[in-house]
């Protein structure tokens, strides 16, 4: 089964680089990157997220730090 799934992976690579040349790869990166990112921007609206940065504040002050020195506890 996985031979016949990197056959059909490996042709549909091969005909999409035939069909509109090797430049495709990285334009593809960069669609992949940009749909991420609008992803990423309407998450952010949403208010999903929202308290992240306030919780990684409150564990800063936590006694068992591993940045702190003995000597300043």
């Amino acid at each position: 089964m996985t031979l016949v799934l990197q056959t059909v992976v490996a042709e549909f690579i091969d005909g999409v680089v035939r069909a509109y040349g090797p430049f495709v790869i990285p334009v593809a990166f960069f669609v992949a990157g940009a749909v991420g990112y609008v992803v990423l921007v309407a998450l952010g609206r949403a208010g999903i997220g929202e308290g992240l940065t306030e919780a990684r504040a409150d564990d800063s002050d936590d006694p068992t730090d591993p940045t702190e020195d003995e000597a300043d506890r």
